[in-house]
């Protein structure tokens, strides 16, 4: 046996916390004591707690960045909103400019065209000059709006815009507007106002031209010389009628002393004109149309154009 001073020495066990005592102090617990027990019991190391821990912090970060976004996100739907509601209306004011184009401000010096017989209604059609469409649109529109059956409307043609000065428009910028190709020996020898006249008949509408010549004899020629192409010039003036035949020759008619060239256009409609009084020259889409004016310049004295 060695001696004692060579026996090998053994620490003495290391003491475990004492178990806390029926009303002494509780054990005294450290952080490292509290989180190695936390390791031990969800069984999990040091590097598996610090990689969830940057999980949760990306998570929140993620969720702080949403939170910022909607409101963002929000805010642009409200703007393009307010641009699309300013676009539209932007559009329908556009719309009314081109397609409802109003009556502008007429020159207080200038009158309009008294109708030289008798009518039941006036309207004033509103286009720009040149433009075609337009201006066979709204008289569409003015045939369209009708007033009792055996009733004449007089159409006054304006042309001018929303905003400027309108002036009512000559012959030459109706026939120039219409792409009509009157004669110009014709065309020079006709002043510059003329009556735009519809009739409704039942179940119809026809128009008529009242034209001022200055010499009839010229008139007249110019009318035989208009007789080839005339009824390709008006042929978008029969709104009730599909022209089918424009190669027939005039013939001759009389109505109450009044000699009257005839054109027969479809089954139901005519071109007729008249030269009436020396004074006027009458051209219409229908021969009872044209009837029921020499009746009425007849019946009272014609107001001058």
């Amino acid at each position: 046996m060695p001696p004692e001073e060579n026996r090998p020495v053994h620490a003495p066990p290391s003491p475990t916390p004492p178990p806390e005592t029926e009303g002494g102090l509780p054990r005294l617990r450290t952080m490292k004591y509290d989180a190695s027990q936390y390791l031990k019991e969800k069984n999990i190391s040091l590097i598996d707690l610090v990689t969830q821990e940057k999980k949760r912090s990306g998570s929140a970060h993620e969720d702080m960045a949403l939170f910022e976004y909607e409101p963002r996100r929000t805010w642009l739907r409200v703007l393009a909103w307010i641009v699309g509601i300013a676009l539209v209306a932007l559009a329908g004011y556009a719309g009314f400019i081109l397609f409802f184009k109003q009556p502008g401000a007429v020159s207080p010096s200038l009158r309009p065209p008294q109708a030289i017989v008798a009518v039941e209604g006036n309207e004033v059609v509103t286009a720009s000059e040149g433009d075609r469409a337009g201006l066979l649109e709204r008289l569409r529109a003015s045939h369209q709006d009708r007033l009792l059956s055996g009733s004449i409307k007089h159409v006054i043609v304006q042309f001018g815009g929303v905003t400027g000065t309108a002036r009512y428009a000559t012959l030459r910028e109706f026939f120039a507007t219409l792409d009509m190709r009157p004669p110009v020996e014709l065309t020079d020898n006709l002043g510059a106002a003329f009556n735009l006249l519809m009739f409704y008949p039942p179940g119809r509408g026809d128009i008529a031209l009242v034209l001022k010549p200055k010499n009839m004899e010229l008139a007249l020629a110019g009318m035989r010389a208009w007789e080839p192409n005339m009824i390709l010039d008006f042929r978008n003036l029969y709104f009730d009628d599909a022209v089918t035949q424009t190669a027939n020759p005039f013939y001759d008619a009389i109505i109450q002393n009044v000699d009257v060239r005839v054109l027969p256009v479809s089954s139901t409609a005519t071109l007729s004109y008249a030269l009436f009084a020396g004074k006027y020259i009458i051209i219409t889409t229908s021969q009872s149309f044209m009837e029921l004016l020499i009746n009425r310049l007849m019946t009272a004295p014609p107001v001058s154009l």
